[in-house]
């Protein structure tokens, strides 16, 4: 079993962060390594909700298809998925820290096969996923802050 988690500060109010960050079908529009991403059934923020999304690596591109295990709208959503030998879940938090928006964002690998995937080095590339994908967030929550005031 290994687990990596990354945490960043955006000095925007959580419900800015959040808005930018539920909007599945517009992750690729703002998250560098993501050409990919789509809802097949639910929300976000509903338990058993779908979604698809792809991460790219270099010129690999890797899909996912999660399903919701938890979610609290707003607060905190957990998407999985496996395989035999292998469960994997992401999550992701959001607080509020006095007006400053506080997200982590976490990821979890078990079972016989994520010994392998930590020999391999896995856990470096993942980590390195997260924190491209809050820096993406707290570039398109700053961007979308400027254009509203710019306005």
């Amino acid at each position: 079993m290994f687990r990596v988690q990354r945490e960043i500060r955006i000095d925007r109010p959580l419900r800015e962060v959040v808005e930018v960050f539920e909007g599945v079908e517009g992750w690729c529009a703002w998250l560098s390594f993501m050409p990919r991403a789509h809802r097949i059934r639910g929300s976000l923020w509903e338990v058993g909700g779908i979604v698809s999304f792809t991460v790219k690596e270099g010129p690999i591109g890797l899909p996912f298809k999660v399903k919701i295990f938890e979610a609290s709208p707003g607060k905190r959503v957990v998407w999985g998925s496996g395989t035999p030998g292998l469960k994997v879940r992401h999550g992701f938090e959001f607080h509020d820290d006095g007006g400053v928006a506080r997200v982590v964002s976490w990821e979890e690998f078990r079972g016989p096969v994520s010994a392998l995937l930590k020999l391999l080095g896995l856990p470096k590339r993942v980590d390195s996923v997260h924190e491209r994908w809050l820096a993406d967030l707290r570039t398109e929550v700053l961007h979308r802050a400027n254009s509203r005031s710019a306005a």
